[in-house]
């Protein structure tokens, strides 16, 4: 159901990673969200909070916010009426870029259907500052989001995978909640072979930022703490 008339333009609005403001571009952003009339925004409170720093003088009250959260389909009804409305819309997510391992991509998609103009616009992500410093590759890659929970479940995905980048030649990335990055790198250093390179990247573009590519045999020779911390995990087995 495309439409060639529909003069709607959606933008996609990057948030920092964590508290670095300074990775956004704040002038752009201002311009852009004074042309917006709708927000629609994984976390309401954190999206309003972050445009009011860009442009202290930013009209919240006078706009109209939808908290999407995790739930795009519930209001994909109320979006297509105002993408139909021609009028500007601004998509946020809670940190990085919309619609890359956050919300957003079935909002984009009927944006699309509806023939409006969709407008990504510059901003950190995680996932890709730590393929870009990984040194593992970044020619073929797969995310895969989080893995299983369950440690025998996890452990048979991690196998998987490893075997997958290795006939693949490809990078694999996942991620992994704060309270559980400890554990997880462990079970790495328990499941995967010796050659296999693993690159762990915790807190980007903060103070405390670390990221560090080596194989599993010297990860093993190697104590780091990332109980609490956002971590982005690569590994990749190189052929020979």
């Amino acid at each position: 159901m495309s439409t060639t008339t529909n003069k709607s333009f959606i933008y996609l609005i990057p948030l920092p990673i964590g508290d670095n403001i300074d990775s956004i571009h704040q002038q752009q952003t201002a311009a852009i969200s004074n042309q917006c009339t709708h927000f629609f925004t994984e976390n309401e409170k954190t999206a309003r909070r972050f445009l009011k720093k860009c442009n202290p003088a930013f009209d919240i009250d006078g706009r109209q916010w939808f908290s999407v959260g995790n739930n795009e389909e519930q209001f994909l009804t109320t979006f297509k009426n105002i993408v139909l409305s021609n009028t500007t819309i601004g998509i946020l997510s809670e940190s990085g870029c919309p619609c890359i391992a956050d919300p957003g991509a079935q909002l984009i998609n009927m944006a699309h259907a509806l023939g409006a103009i969709v407008k990504p616009m510059v901003g950190p992500n995680s996932v890709t500052l730590a393929l870009m410093a990984s040194g593992l590759g970044g020619q073929k890659f797969y995310f895969h989001g989080y893995l299983p929970i369950a440690v025998p479940a996890c452990t048979q995905k991690i196998k998987q995978i490893e075997l997958q980048s290795f006939k693949e030649e490809l990078t694999q990335i996942f991620i992994e909640t704060p309270y559980r990055s400890q554990n997880l790198w462990a079970l790495l250093l328990r499941t995967c072979t010796d050659q296999t390179q693993l690159c762990v990247a915790s807190n980007l573009l903060e103070p405390d930022e670390q990221i560090i590519t080596l194989p599993i045999k010297e990860w093993k020779k190697k104590n780091i703490d990332i109980t609490k911390k956002n971590c982005i995990f690569l590994l990749r087995k190189f052929p020979g």
